[in-house]
């Protein structure tokens, strides 16, 4: 198979993203996320919990996320980026 025939065949999905270690996933627009019902979901599983917007720019939006094990972080995350998700703490 050449190269070509294979980025014909192989076309995204635009509702998913790879993750490492888990593969396909559920994903939304960065904009789209609901403070207190999603979660992100990260590489190998790991979860953070939206929990505040600190600052809100026509482009970006940054988040106070806290993990299962407490940690607070801030993210610095673009509104059109997609971000995969889920409404529960599942990983």
């Amino acid at each position: 198979m050449r190269i070509e025939d294979y980025w014909k065949v192989s076309e995204p999905d635009k509702d998913y993203i790879h993750l490492q270690y888990i593969g396909k996933h559920p994903a939304k627009p960065v904009k789209d996320i609901e403070i207190g019902k999603d979660y992100f979901v990260w590489n190998y599983g790991m979860t953070s919990k939206p929990i505040r917007i600190i600052k809100e720019t026509p482009t970006q939006i940054v988040f106070e996320t806290i993990t299962k094990e407490g940690k607070k972080w801030q993210r610095r995350l673009k509104k059109d980026r997609l971000v995969a998700f889920t409404t529960k703490e599942e990983y």
